[in-house]
């Protein structure tokens, strides 16, 4: 392919090679055409050259989706669509809906972010092609490394009201703390950038005496995240809801046999590698939480849960990619 443009609607664009999912398609695209253009507003985008456009985003990519097919060129859409989201109500999912099925109907290909997202957009979308593309896990990047000395659980997420919410920082806070009544030594690394709100919600959680063994990392360089990952002993994500779970296959790349809820995709994320535990159920968290911090994991558990990452390589991607990828463009 001669030419590819990435389209994100974005303010900061020295976000799209900070956050994972963002720099894995730049990447994949400059992996198999000749020149990739990065266009984060719709005025950039209709000075580009011809090509095959890659959409984040249904609902804020539809002006650029419409624009690149009224010009009859090939447009593939893609970015989790969270239909069946319970964290999202009121006037913007009601919007968002009929956006997504309008972009998802007038693109070329959708792919899907999860088998779990794929379903959902072929019952919005029923005739059109829906393919599932994992996000990227760079396997060769994410490792396991030295465990810590004392127990340690990671997660990631951003500390923002909806995070928070979403991503169930405040149940992780809970099971971690009902957790060190029995294992007093453990420690809770929170890693990911922390907003104004986030900060109060922070100090809210100190001012009750939540935070004993906590620490808020705060954003990171990659280079830090793959070792605050490869030297954790478990990691815990008791989202709400998950369109993926991309720090869940990087923690599993890691080594680290993650405890999730099952909602969303992350059971189809750590398969039969993972700790499922029903939504809701704290008593069930804590008692996981309790059992991956009492022993380190062996070297065993360990090759296990790097097996399991390797579903997600990108190397892996790239071949999907390939096998669904749009001819003649």
């Amino acid at each position: 392919m001669r030419h590819a443009v990435f389209y994100c609607r974005i303010a900061d664009p020295s976000l799209l090679m900070t956050l994972e999912f963002y720099a894995h398609d730049i990447r994949l695209l400059e992996a198999i055409a000749d020149r990739v253009t990065v266009c984060t507003s719709f005025a950039e985008l209709r000075r580009a050259e011809a090509g095959l456009l890659f959409a984040w985003w249904h609902p804020t990519a539809l002006p650029a989706i419409a624009w690149w097919r009224l010009h009859r060129r090939q447009v593939i859409a893609t970015g989790a669509v969270d239909l069946t989201n319970p964290t999202e109500t009121g006037w913007r999912h009601r919007v968002k809906r009929p956006l997504t099925w309008l972009a998802a109907r007038l693109a070329t290909v959708n792919i899907a972010i999860s088998d779990f997202e794929r379903d959902d957009l072929r019952r919005l979308v029923p005739r059109r092609r829906v393919e599932t593309l994992h996000p990227g896990v760079d396997c060769a990047f994410f490792a396991p490394g030295q465990l810590t000395d004392e127990p340690t659980v990671t997660t990631v997420a951003q500390v923002n009201p909806a995070s928070i919410h979403r991503k169930g920082l405040d149940r992780v806070i809970e099971a971690f703390g009902a957790a060190r009544a029995d294992v007093p030594t453990a420690r809770l690394r929170i890693i990911g950038p922390v907003s104004p709100e986030g900060q109060a919600w922070i100090d809210s959680q100190v001012a009750a005496g939540k935070t004993a063994g906590v620490e808020f990392c705060g954003f990171v360089d990659r280079d830090t995240k793959r070792a605050l990952l490869a030297s954790s002993w478990t990691y815990l994500q008791p989202s709400r809801y998950e369109g993926f779970g991309l720090a869940v296959a990087e923690a599993l790349a890691s080594g680290i046999t993650p405890i999730v809820t099952r909602v969303g995709s992350l059971p189809e994320v750590v398969g039969d590698v993972g700790t499922i535990v029903d939504d809701g159920d704290a008593a069930a968290l804590r008692d996981r939480l309790v059992a991956a911090l009492s022993s380190p994991p062996d070297d065993a558990r360990r090759a296990r849960a790097v097996t399991a990452a390797s579903r997600f390589d990108t190397r892996t991607r790239l071949d999907r990619f390939r096998s669904i990828f749009p001819t003649g463009t």
